[in-house]
């Protein structure tokens, strides 16, 4: 029984945290009750989804005194791109108070996926900080898929005029060195 036991644990774990986000959208709850221990629990559980789970939600609570644990995930180039991106997302959610810390980020990483998702992020914070980065990563000459990034700003108002504003006259580092 005890085997049981410990191999749905994962499930009650991720069970946890969905009840506790349900409770954030439906009643506007932004920081339920003193869970430190047991988020800090949560986010460094052993099963990838609850990780991710916790992460992304540590910012829709608001839990500031959490906020630097979700920049170290965000920066963690050894944690998988899943979690990063959760991580990234929980910035967002503290609002504009994480813009620097998201651009900081942004600037030291190279990862195009994860500098990708830092933009999509700032969309809803700075439209314009946002297309300014997204300009510097879409003329980085690096050969990746750009089209989440551009839905992004399309699904969201006034910002593909922002990134339009942004690209006017900027060309591609590629081989043909296309005009934008």
């Amino acid at each position: 029984e005890g085997g049981a036991t410990a191999k749905n644990a994962p499930n009650r774990q991720l069970e946890r945290v969905q009840e506790l986000a349900q409770g954030a959208r439906q009643r506007g709850i932004r920081r339920p009750g003193s869970l430190t221990r047991q988020l800090a629990w949560l986010v460094n559980s052993d099963v990838p989804r609850v990780q991710i789970a916790v992460t992304e939600w540590i910012g829709h609570w608001r839990r500031t005194d959490q906020d630097n644990t979700l920049a170290a995930i965000a920066s963690a180039t050894e944690k998988p791109i899943a979690l990063r991106k959760a991580a990234i997302r929980g910035l967002t959610a503290f609002g504009e108070t994480q813009t620097e810390r998201l651009i900081k980020i942004f600037n030291s990483e190279t990862e195009f996926d994860i500098r990708s998702a830092i933009v999509s992020g700032l969309v809803t914070l700075n439209a314009d900080t946002a297309a300014k980065l997204a300009v510097e990563l879409l003329g980085s000459g690096e050969d990746n898929d750009p089209s989440e990034l551009v839905s992004t700003f399309l699904g969201h108002k006034g910002a593909a005029a922002k990134l339009t504003a942004a690209l006017k006259g900027k060309t591609t580092q590629d081989r043909n060195s296309t005009r934008l």
